[in-house]
């Protein structure tokens, strides 16, 4: 009998649940295809870009770590030490907010930032943009505009991008 793949969220409370468990995952290097050109993985650093390519077994094991989140709590200190950096070209309540107290509540420092206060909005490349911010933090989370602007960005980071939301 063929294990059924989990349903891919219908309400606004099991998209947190699921950002929460990607985020988690990517930054644990969650193996990704290799062999998938849309997920970029560079040396040893692991990007999460899209859920094309990724195994229906992996895809289980994030939904059984954010149950085990939901039954248990979160482990307070899995990001402990670590900095966040969260890009928004666009605008977003609920992502934003998800990604902010999931940091905290993993013990991690958020670093939000919009694309006012980076020199993207200056003509700054997004090379040179992920190059600065792989100095000084430990992953990037991006919600862009274009899909194209976060497999750049993934492409010039050293640490690794979480695709919060693209084209």
């Amino acid at each position: 009998p063929r294990t059924p793949v989990p349903d891919m969220p219908n309400t606004k409370n099991q998209y947190h649940n699921l950002m929460l468990r990607i985020f988690t995952q990517s930054l644990r290097q969650l193996r990704i295809n290799p062999t998938n050109p849309k997920q970029i993985a560079k040396g040893m650093t692991k990007h999460f870009l899209e859920f094309t390519g990724i195994k229906k077994e992996e895809v289980i094991e994030i939904i059984e770590l954010a149950r085990r989140f939901k039954k248990y709590g979160y482990p307070s200190n899995s990001l402990k030490g670590k900095i966040i950096a969260l890009i928004f070209e666009k605008p977003s309540t609920r992502t934003k907010v998800s990604f902010i107290s999931a940091i905290y509540k993993l013990g991690g420092e958020a670093v939000p930032l919009s694309s006012a206060e980076l020199q993207l909005a200056r003509g700054e490349p997004i090379k040179d943009t992920a190059r600065v911010l792989s100095k000084y933090v430990d992953a990037i989370v991006a919600r862009v505009l274009s899909h194209s602007t976060i497999v750049e960005l993934a492409n010039h980071s050293s640490v690794p991008v979480i695709n919060a939301l693209s084209d």
